[in-house]
């Protein structure tokens, strides 16, 4: 058996009880679920909560970190309910535990990194993936669900009714869905059970026994389950070293696991191995919830393909961007390319255009950039094939056209009359934190000249840059450098902006958080 590879981890975990286990990962990630700096103490077990705050914070972000990995591995070893020991803090075995998954390096699926930048850059980008949705804030997850779900125009508008859709399939409208969620994620110390009961005046209405039993069961899974959500149906007990290390999470979708059986935890509980993980599921899980359901019925009236939830969303997201694009800013012009655009045209059109000066940026919107294998294991031949095809290629073109038609004065739009250098950016909303250097290569080699000048983003780019707008900052200017120069082009939009000085800052976002407070009635300190 090799040293540092799954198969020693694996049989070094599957010695401990899986929920007792489960439930101490647990309820150390509790202690940070508000961050490194303000530490959880609520019904947490003190040694726990002295143990961590005897770390850095440096240490105790690391410490989330390796904990969730480990909970995944756990459940992945085959580690049950029925037999094992207790893993307890603090000893030769939780130690050994901790560093075997930090040592974790198996060369059937890793590629070493002295083979190249190439091997490099695929090592990094399913560390990134694995790592970066754990560090976003807790403010920035609530503000963005509730401005994206519950405050979007595009929502209220929409003929396709999102409250009334998820009340049908799952009874619960957009806001109690998002309020029993949080108020549970609040509430979660490790494990999380069906009699918790809220004591804030506001939230009783909304967040009642039934709502939180319906929320606990949407968000709750099995051993079983996660391992096949891994592997595949009827593969769960099959090792897959590619998907068991940097397959996507399950805890997405099924953060909370269920109780087997336990000699500390009674019938009825289920742990929280990674409390984020949770809120996540109350922010973004509408969109999650719709999408599938919508697809599931489609293809029962075989109808594949067809999903009026897609459709919806991508008008929703669409609004969602070009909020924080048409933040007001140092003399940039926004337009929104749908409604402010007069002037005949029969090709198609990008989303947006922001100007300031000679520089313009053209954005184009997409709801899936990447498949899901593609994003979580960055193959090269998969990433080749993704760039050729579907939704980048079709991106690349509308924005290459559109381009030229500017730079060659086609365009008689006075606001475009003084442009003489234009960026194109493809945005999705799938949270890929290495779009620029896991894919950018490839694209440009796939598209030659007409991908020149092209940056993708994220939701989380996009944030940044309505923060960079806010703040007073040319981002047309910071865009312009960015991309002539080859060391940040392959960055992160975030990334380079936050090295530029720009910080975290975002109105949109922070209205948004404190109205979700107001109307849950938390005060907003609480987390």
């Amino acid at each position: 058996m090799k040293k540092g590879s799954l198969e020693e981890l694996y049989d070094y975990f599957k010695k401990f009880h899986l929920s007792d286990t489960l439930y101490l990962f647990g309820a150390i990630n509790a202690v940070l679920k508000y961050g490194e700096q303000k530490l959880h103490s609520s019904n947490v077990p003190e040694h726990l909560y002295r143990w961590i705050g005897r770390l850095t914070e440096q240490e105790r972000k690391f410490v989330g970190l390796n904990l969730t990995r480990m909970a995944r591995f756990m459940i992945l070893s085959g580690a049950n309910d029925h037999k094992g020991q207790r893993m307890l803090l603090d000893t030769p075995a939780f130690h050994k535990a901790y560093e075997m998954v930090i040592e974790l390096y198996d060369t059937d699926v890793d590629i070493p990194i002295d083979q190249g930048p190439e091997a490099i850059s695929q090592y990094f980008s399913r560390i990134g993936q694995i790592q970066f949705p754990l560090q976003v804030r807790q403010h920035t997850v609530i503000g963005r669900g509730y401005a994206m779900f519950i405050s979007n125009p595009s929502i209220a508008t929409s003929a396709y009714d999102f409250n009334r859709k998820l009340m049908e399939f799952y009874k619960l409208d957009c806001f109690q869905f998002m309020a029993t969620g949080i108020a549970l994620w609040v509430l979660v110390n490790g494990i999380l059970d069906y009699e918790m009961t809220i004591e804030i005046s506001k939230l009783k209405d909304i967040v009642t026994p039934e709502a939180i039993s319906i929320f606990t069961e949407l968000a709750t899974g099995t051993a079983k389950q996660y391992r096949e959500m891994v592997r595949g149906p009827g593969r769960g007990n099959q090792m897959d070293k590619l998907k068991d290390i940097y397959g996507h999470d399950p805890f997405t979708a099924i953060p909370a696991i269920r109780v087997d059986r336990s000699s500390v935890l009674r019938a009825g509980t289920v742990v929280v191995p990674q409390p984020k993980y949770f809120l996540e599921k109350a922010s973004a899980g509408i969109f999650y919830l719709l999408a599938n359901k919508e697809q599931q019925i489609a293809n029962a009236a075989g109808k594949t393909g067809e999903n009026p939830f897609r459709n919806a969303f991508g008008i929703a997201f669409r609004e969602y961007i070009g909020r924080h694009l048409k933040t007001p800013g140092k003399a940039h012009t926004f337009i929104d390319l749908d409604v402010d655009f007069s002037e005949p045209w029969t090709g198609l059109l990008p989303d947006f255009a922001l100007i300031n000066a000679e520089v313009c940026l053209l954005v184009e919107v997409k709801t899936t950039l990447l498949k899901l294998p593609a994003r979580s294991y960055f193959e090269p031949e998969i990433i080749k094939g993704e760039v050729q095809a579907g939704n980048l290629k079709k991106a690349v073109r509308q924005l290459d056209s559109f381009r030229k038609a500017i730079l060659e004065k086609k365009v008689k739009d006075i606001r475009f009359g003084k442009v003489t250098r234009i960026l194109n950016i493809i945005v999705g909303y799938d949270q890929v934190y290495v779009l620029n250097s896991a894919i950018l290569p490839d694209l440009t080699a796939a598209h030659k000249e007409i991908s020149y000048d092209l940056q993708l983003a994220s939701i989380a780019d996009v944030e940044m840059m309505g923060s960079a707008l806010e703040q007073g900052f040319n981002l047309n200017e910071l865009m312009d450098k960015k991309v002539a120069d080859p060391g940040a082009v392959r960055w992160s939009i975030a990334t380079y902006l936050q090295n530029c000085h720009v910080t975290s800052k975002n109105q949109i976002l922070n209205e948004a958080f404190l109205q979700c407070m107001e109307r849950l009635g938390l005060n907003k300190k609480t987390v």
